[in-house]
C-alpha cells in the first residue's frame, strides 16, 4: 500500500472513532438529560405540586391569578416546561421573601421554601 492510500485509511479511520464517540457521547447525554427529567417530573409530582397546591393556589388559581399568575395550569411537567419564565418569576419572589405574603395564613417552613426554590433551580438550569 502507497504512503498517500495509507493516510487517507488512517483518516477515515481516525474519523470513524471520532464520529463513534461523538455519537456515543450524544446518546450518553440524552440519556442523561432524559433522567434528570425524569427526577424533576418525580419531584414535581411528590413535592412541587403539594406545595403549591398549599401554599399558593388559594391567589394564584386558574379562577383567580392574582398578579395575573396561574399556578394551576402547571398539574404536569409538560406544561411546566412550556414557561420558563413563569418559573424565573417564582424564584424572584421566593428570593426577595414576596411569596406567599406575610399576612397569608398559611407560611411555608424553611425547609419548604428550601425545597421548592431547589426544585425550580433544578428545572431552569435543566
Amino acid at each position: 500500500m502507497n504512503k498517500g492510500r495509507l493516510r487517507a485509511v488512517v483518516a477515515v479511520s481516525v474519523a470513524g472513532l471520532v464520529l463513534a464517540g461523538s455519537l456515543a457521547a450524544s446518546v450518553s447525554t440524552a440519556q442523561e438529560n432524559d433522567q434528570a427529567w425524569a427526577a424533576l417530573a418525580s419531584d414535581y409530582q411528590t413535592t412541587v405540586l403539594p406545595l403549591m397546591k398549599q401554599f399558593c393556589l388559594d391567589c394564584h388559581s386558574t379562577q383567580l391569578q392574582e398578579g395575573e399568575l396561574d399556578l394551576e395550569r402547571f398539574a404536569a411537567i409538560d406544561a411546566v416546561r412550556q414557561e420558563a419564565t413563569v418559573w424565573q418569576r417564582v424564584v424572584k419572589v421566593l428570593d426577595n421573601g414576596e411569596m406567599p405574603p406575610k399576612e397569608a395564613d398559611a407560611q411555608p417552613s424553611t425547609e419548604q421554601r428550601k425545597q421548592l426554590r431547589a426544585w425550580v433551580e433544578r428545572y431552569l438550569h435543566a
